[in-house]
């Protein structure tokens, strides 16, 4: 039955991301765990892994929807991820995302939390301006991608028309 193996499916990721969570509900991504965000060699990848995770939540509880599947349990996770975001990876002072133990600050780490929703339009618009983007920056056509997708988030048109023409 394709619905029921669509169902079992739509949530097996999330199971596999889970276990890197640690108790606070931040992405640990130690050892084997493999995410691709971008081909930057030295971008940190731990916040955009936040990100990505509370994005695909986002999407999931959707898709329950759709289904008729019971999104409880992906809207409680998407709250703890959120706020262990928030918590923990939000540097008050840059008024950015941080990852890793060294607190790096990355366009990748800023774009995904935006597009996460962990934070409104107002405050993902101070973001993209505030974020320096020749530190770690976007090196792949799928990052620039996902780039294009948080300034039409923020409903910036212009600028995501002029990301274009310039890249």
């Amino acid at each position: 039955n394709k619905s029921k193996t669509a169902k079992v499916e739509l949530t097996k990721q999330i199971e596999i991301a889970k276990e890197y969570l640690d108790d606070k509900g931040i992405i640990q991504p130690e050892g084997e765990y493999h995410c691709f965000i971008d081909w930057n060699d030295q971008l940190n990848k731990q916040c955009a892994m936040q990100g990505v995770m509370l994005y695909t939540l986002k999407q999931t509880v959707k898709l329950c929807a759709y289904i008729g599947k019971d999104a409880t349990e992906y809207l409680e996770l998407y709250a703890k991820m959120k706020d262990a975001a928030l918590n923990y990876l939000y540097d008050n002072k840059s008024g950015l995302f941080i990852s890793g133990n060294n607190n790096q600050i990355s366009v990748a780490s800023q774009i995904w939390m935006i597009l996460g929703e962990t934070v409104d339009i107002s405050e993902a618009l101070k973001i993209l301006e505030a974020v320096n983007f020749n530190e770690i920056s976007m090196v792949t056509p799928f990052l620039h991608h996902v780039y294009l997708e948080a300034l039409l988030f923020c409903r910036e048109k212009v600028q995501a028309m002029q990301h274009i023409k310039e890249y």
